[in-house]
């Protein structure tokens, strides 16, 4: 442990009895650090006195590191030629607390994708990027409450909020990244798709296939109108 970086020393306390359904060492928001000097044997001297609550005796505990850090899953420490070169990385699986840098942190919620290029260089270097892909090969989301929680977000540089929220329960709400969302559709019952808002379209169609009359109807002139399905599909 002495021989780790200084944010790979951080104390970790697991008593949460949610979390320790997925299993041992998953998940913990109770860590504090210690330095080097403070470890003899099998005793660890944390850095700080323990503030966050009694610990029930028994209770399974680690050396961790802080959340200070990322992964490098494509190239790490890495020096790109003068030429076009291919780099490609992948991420998946649960790391349950390995300093695997292909493998996702325990309940990982959310990842977004960096590059740290030019690191430590002046304004001699420059480094060329093209064709950035990232790919996702599949998606399952776990989430407590699935009503209340959502399981994707897509949020653009200088947001907020997110543009697109995908809740657990399947519900979509859309908005302009500076507020909440403001427009939405959702599974309302069997077969009923709904929206609170207003929906416009560029066209219509029954379930049949009959297209729908586009414009107004004069009511007072027309002498028959075709309903298909709800839809008025012709008039006359």
């Amino acid at each position: 442990v002495s021989a780790d970086p200084y944010y790979k020393r951080e104390f970790a306390v697991f008593d949460d009895s949610y979390y320790a359904q997925f299993g041992d060492y998953y998940y913990t928001r109770k860590t504090t650090s210690f330095d080097d000097s403070e470890t003899a044997g099998d005793t660890v001297t944390l850095s700080s006195a323990w503030s966050q609550g009694t610990v029930p005796s028994g209770t399974k505990v680690a050396n961790t590191k802080n959340a200070g850090g990322w992964p490098y899953s494509v190239c790490s420490a890495v020096y790109p030629g003068t030429s076009w070169t291919h780099y490609e990385g992948v991420i998946e699986g649960d790391g349950n607390g390995s300093d695997n840098a292909n493998k996702f942190w325990s309940a990982t919620a959310f990842i977004r994708p960096m590059m740290v290029t030019n690191n430590g260089q002046d304004a001699t270097y420059s480094v060329h990027v093209d064709g950035f892909t990232m790919i996702l090969d599949e998606y399952v989301s776990l989430v407590e409450d699935a009503s209340s929680h959502d399981a994707f977000r897509a949020i653009q540089d200088g947001d907020s909020e997110p543009r697109l929220a995908i809740r657990g329960d399947g519900r979509m709400t859309w908005g302009a990244g500076s507020g909440a969302g403001d427009t939405n559709l959702y599974r309302s019952a069997a077969d009923l798709l709904r929206t609170d808002d207003v929906l416009r379209a560029g066209g219509y169609q029954s379930s049949d296939g009959s297209p729908g009359v586009t414009g107004t109807i004069d009511l007072t002139t027309a002498t028959s109108i075709t309903v298909k399905n709800g839809l008025i599909t012709g008039y006359s």
